[in-house]
């Protein structure tokens, strides 16, 4: 756990510089419009791993209802900056009925002049959906850090696929592969 907090003192204390030289850099993008030295942009993100679904199935004469939905939301400071949150709920119905919420303040810094198409790095705490020893979810604190890509589908849409460390409540790190990510940009 030291070692984690010492990464993230590290970037905390670096991102400052790199948003400093990315400002200047970005002050020069031949097209501004779309550039992150251009006024806040905003960002809504939906899907990602095994989320965003509606399932209804019957199995041992038991009727069950599953949904689940993920959604995000990121506005930029001006720069590179993002900040937002990101929003979950799990609920299951019939046999067993159990839910969590998942709620998680986010930050992220994007790599390039374009938001559209950039590489970034993103980091959050907040409530996430942890499995408990029982088999049963409940809502625990934790983070995460993580990055992906940006790859434009139209004007304002992009596929973003994310790779993420998670530390959720008591339990070990795990990594989660986010291949289902669509952001609505304006």
């Amino acid at each position: 756990m030291r070692f984690v907090f010492t990464i993230l003192t590290a970037l905390s204390l670096s991102i400052p510089v790199f948003a400093q030289q990315a400002t200047r850099r970005v002050s020069r993008a031949p097209n501004q419009s779309t550039a992150m030295g251009s006024p806040p942009r905003q960002e809504v993100l939906f899907g990602a791993a095994g989320s965003g679904k509606l399932v209804s199935e019957k199995s041992g004469g038991v009727n069950r209802t599953v949904i689940e939905a993920h959604g995000s939301y990121l506005r930029g400071l001006g720069g590179p900056m993002q900040i937002g949150g990101e929003f979950g709920i799990f609920s299951s119905s019939g046999g067993k009925s159990q839910s969590y919420i998942e709620a998680v303040a986010v930050g992220a810094y994007n790599f390039g002049h374009r938001l559209s198409d950039s590489m970034y790095a993103k980091g959050g705490v907040g409530l996430l959906g942890v499995l408990s020893d029982t088999g049963d979810y409940k809502s625990e604190v934790g983070f995460f850090v993580g990055g992906g890509k940006r790859f434009p589908l139209w004007a304002g849409v992009a596929y973003n696929p994310e790779l993420r460390l998670y530390k959720k409540g008591k339990m070990d790190p795990s990594i989660e592969i986010w291949l289902i990510n669509i952001s609505v940009i304006w």
